[in-house]
């Protein structure tokens, strides 16, 4: 008998356990505890309360803890708060008193039980206990009684239920699953029509922990995922730092692979192939873009099932409620939602500034050793990367920016862009100024015979240097790609072109003297048909008798450049006179003589800067004019010694 009292009670309990059974069904397996153990009703509260805590904390073991077994949980203490109200106080008294009411042999599903066999077996049972009435303690069980120990064992079972779902959310990792978690959490919370859970125990408040609990976990998972950008912090530090021939452009659209390559279904691989060499995508920017892309899509992601929260599926079933609390669960989960995507959003922009910084160390530490020749690849490197990261925030299903990033890393890409016209522009500006150190100043300059106009001839094409000069410029640019030249790197490289060849040109003719180029030596201007081989005596006379002219039909070269420049305001015998030099003192020693550049020297040098910087150098009106200006003023109408810096 004591092991079958024992077996009954376990599958008791066991029952008790249980949370998608009927109510009857639990409602028998009490009486059945009753009649066993001499339960009255405060008892079998007791005693079911306690299997429920029980049958929770198994499912809350630390060892098993997951989404699934919170659910699990959750289910069992919503059962429990609609059983216990269903049952007690009322039905189980009934129960009770029904169960002590008549013999028990009387009981119909007791006589069809086929173990007893009661249609043989009852005429040998005595008279006894055929007519055996079940006695039970009927102790009255109020219903402030029922309420004081639901709630007493509800805030007991929700500060381990809240204990076990902060430890849960410990472990979780991806936001999804902890969106899904809190669905259920709050859709089950939301979906129990408990008057003890809505109006005893009051809802609001241990709903609003279990939000809080999840609303930060979110926010923490959300601040991680965000974070994760610095991976392509790290990946952009560690391709910089990397040799050169590692960073090689892979820009050309005529390569023999792209030539043969197959354009079946659509060709795909052939316009990939194509879109990468024309933004300039080699090894390393792919795999920036790569790192970039896996995790805008996992923002993207994100943001999605943040966004959805706001969604409440199960809305409708609490429109018509009646504690009139489906309008407020739907405003919180738009709050939530908002607040959460705010909160990505600050992520995001913490995220990018962080890589910015990372970035912006990359580019001091470029222009630290800006002379150095891999600067240049690698600051193209950086350009392309970063414009990629400008151009490519993350995005929404539908393509809209999550985060706008015309802020992000732009004097960074000033400085980028002032560091890669400095390095192109290295080899041609090294050209042009040996160019010009080539030049003998102090003879007629050769381009003479190409001038045109009369009755004063002036140059009408650039020198050969300066083609020579903007040849090698733009080769360069063009190995660099073109995706490199947007208008705004373009405006910057002709910035930095046009203010180095300033001090290459002040620099080569500073302290220079001006004179006048021989009349023979602009054979086609004057004296084209003179012979070389005249004797010294015929050429003296042609020069006197030139200069016995001069006032009636000025044609030197100088005064060519004072027309040139605008400045033909001034009479010939005026200007003349201007560049008298100063007398000298019979007491001081006899000056050295000054370097000289002749004036068709001149003259071509100012048509080479004004092609200069008229066409291939736009004029920036902050500084080029200024110093145009006064070398026309210093050269063409001073006629003073030139000094490159010096103010006229």
């Amino acid at each position: 008998m004591t092991s079958l009292r024992a077996s009954l009670l376990r599958h008791i309990d066991h029952i008790l356990w249980m949370t998608d059974l009927p109510t009857t069904t639990l409602t028998e397996s009490m009486c059945a505890l009753a009649l066993v153990k001499t339960s009255s009703p405060a008892d079998l509260l007791r005693h079911f309360l306690s299997m429920r805590s029980k049958a929770i904390s198994a499912t809350l073991d630390p060892s098993s803890l997951n989404s699934t077994a919170i659910h699990s949980a959750l289910r069992i203490f919503h059962s429990t708060l609609q059983y216990t109200e269903e049952i007690f106080p009322k039905k189980i008294s009934e129960v009770l008193h029904q169960l002590k009411s008549k013999p028990l042999f009387d009981n119909t599903e007791l006589r069809a039980t086929p173990g007893l066999n009661l249609d043989i077996n009852e005429r040998w049972l005595p008279e006894d206990i055929r007519g055996f009435v079940p006695w039970v303690r009927h102790d009255e069980l109020e219903r402030s009684k029922v309420n004081d120990s639901v709630k007493s064992w509800a805030n007991r079972e929700l500060d381990a239920l809240n204990g076990s779902i902060k430890q849960a959310l410990k472990d979780i990792k991806d936001i999804g699953v902890v969106v899904d978690l809190r669905k259920e959490i709050l859709d089950s919370w939301n979906s129990s029509k408990s008057k003890l859970l809505h109006v005893v125990i009051g809802s609001e408040e241990p709903r609003r922990k279990l939000r809080e609990q999840l609303n930060e976990r979110l926010v923490e998972l959300l601040s991680a995922n965000a974070g994760t950008l610095n991976r392509v912090g790290e990946k952009i530090e560690k391709l910089a730092i990397q040799p050169k021939e590692t960073n090689a452009d892979v820009t050309n659209l005529w390569s023999d692979a792209l030539l043969g390559m197959s354009l079946s279904n659509g060709a795909a691989p052939f316009r990939r192939t194509v879109k990468a060499a024309v933004a300039g995508h080699d090894t390393s920017v792919k795999s920036v873009v790569h790192e970039t892309g896996l995790w805008s899509k996992s923002i993207a992601q994100s943001f999605e099932l943040v966004k959805g929260i706001a969604k409440t599926e199960k809305l409708d079933e609490f429109d018509d409620d009646e504690f009139g609390l489906g309008s407020d669960y739907a405003q919180d989960a738009v709050e939530d939602s908002g607040r959460l995507l705010k909160a990505l959003g600050k992520n995001l922009e913490d995220a990018y500034k962080t890589l910015e910084e990372r970035l912006e160390a990359l580019v001091r530490a470029l222009e630290e050793k800006a002379d150095r020749e891999e600067v240049t690849t690698r600051t193209i490197f950086l350009l392309r990367s970063i414009r990629h990261l400008r151009q490519n925030p993350p995005r929404t299903a539908i393509s809209n920016e999550i985060i706008g990033l015309g802020w992000f890393a732009k004097s960074l890409v000033i400085r980028l862009q002032a560091l890669a016209s400095k390095g192109f522009s290295m080899q041609a500006l090294s050209l042009f100024r040996w160019a010009l150190r080539k030049r003998k100043w102090e003879k007629t300059c050769p381009s003479i015979p190409l001038w045109e106009g009369a009755p004063r001839p002036l140059p009408t094409q650039p020198s050969p240097d300066v083609f020579k000069f903007l040849h090698e410029l733009v080769i360069v640019m063009g190995k660099a790609g073109s995706d490199i030249w947007t208008p705004a790197t373009v405006q910057c490289l002709r910035r930095v072109v046009r203010d180095e060849v300033w001090v290459i040109v002040g620099q080569e003719i500073d302290g220079r003297e001006m004179k006048e180029s021989q009349k023979n030596g602009g054979a086609g201007v004057e004296n084209k048909e003179a012979s070389a081989g005249d004797n010294a005596a015929t050429q003296a006379g042609e020069k006197n008798e030139a200069e016995d002219k001069v006032d009636e039909q000025p044609k030197t070269e100088g005064e060519y450049l004072a027309v040139a420049g605008g400045e033909a305001s001034i009479a010939p015998n005026e200007l003349k006179r201007e560049v008298k030099p100063p007398a000298i003192a019979q007491s001081d020693p006899e000056p050295t003589e000054a370097p000289t550049i002749t004036s068709s020297h001149v003259i071509q040098l100012l048509y080479d800067l004004t092609y200069l910087f008229e066409h291939a150098l736009p004029k920036d009106p902050g500084s080029s004019e200024d110093r145009f200006l006064q070398l026309q003023v210093g050269i063409v109408l001073s006629r003073k010694t030139y000094r490159y810096g010096a103010n006229p």
